[in-house]
């Protein structure tokens, strides 16, 4: 939200600051109602993606997030559907199918968004 210079950008940051503080709050619950410790820190190579992100500005910041949106939300949304498939925990596949429609939500918008920004 803060690096872009598109405000159609601005706004899918700010949504997705929301939606995922959200569901990442869920996630900690479900974990710790199954004694499951989440990592402190995001992997080594997330991070090197957000900091070859941070080093861009304007336009190609704009376009460099909305690309890793799109793939990161295709990525998730494959897994979610997988956990709805082949997970046996039935509260992991709640959550998984419950959360599946935001996801479609997140990749539909930045699809659109990236149609206005090249």
């Amino acid at each position: 939200k803060q690096k872009a210079a598109h405000d159609k950008v601005k706004g899918m940051g700010e949504m997705m600051s929301m939606d995922h503080n959200k569901v990442n709050e869920q996630v900690k619950q479900l974990a710790t109602r199954r004694n499951v410790s989440l990592p402190g820190t995001i992997g080594d190579d997330k991070q090197k993606d957000i900091d070859a992100m941070a080093a861009k500005t304007g336009k190609e910041f704009d376009k460099a997030y909305v690309r890793y949106m799109i793939k990161d939300h295709e990525d998730d949304i494959a897994l979610f559907k997988k956990a709805v498939d082949k997970v046996n925990d039935a509260d992991v596949r709640t959550f998984a199918s419950n959360t599946l429609p935001k996801l479609q939500e997140h990749l539909d918008s930045f699809k659109m968004v990236q149609k206005i920004i090249n």
